[in-house]
């Protein structure tokens, strides 16, 4: 296999792997609402992904991370899809959003770039490493 060949597969294979990533937080979505995990006798998503699926401890608590804030901020989806954000940044998203409901705390950044989305504002800035660094700033 040529060097060329071995690149455009690797970026497929990339590509491959970012749906179907999407396609996992979307099933743990459903066997989450469905608490489907309780009929293999598992008290909760976290332990179900951890000893059914396999996942290490920081796998399973991202992953579920991401699909609770891609629950409630559906805009992140292409940017997953894209490799724009990685599943650990959307992780880091919920981790804000719980922080700021227990809190009641909002930062007013209004002159950063950033995205909106229908009720939640983030900062949006590149990092040396690749994706972007997506930090809360405020309720919409």
């Amino acid at each position: 296999m040529k060097n060329e060949e071995l690149f455009q597969r690797i970026k497929k294979l990339v590509s491959i792997e970012r749906k179907i990533g999407l396609e996992v937080l979307d099933c743990l979505f459903e066997i989450d609402q469905r608490r489907a995990y309780a009929e293999l006798k598992y008290d909760g998503l976290y332990t179900y992904c951890v000893k059914e699926l396999g996942f290490s401890d920081s796998q399973a608590y991202q992953r579920i991370q991401a699909m609770r804030a891609l629950k409630e901020i559906p805009e992140l989806k292409p940017l997953i899809e894209s490799g724009s954000l990685s599943v650990s940044t959307v992780s880091k998203v919920q981790t804000h959003l719980r922080q700021e409901k227990k809190s009641g705390t909002i930062c007013d950044c209004s002159a950063a770039p950033a995205i909106n989305s229908r009720r939640y504002k983030f900062l949006v800035s590149k990092t040396d490493r690749g994706p972007f660094r997506f930090d809360f700033l405020s309720l919409i």
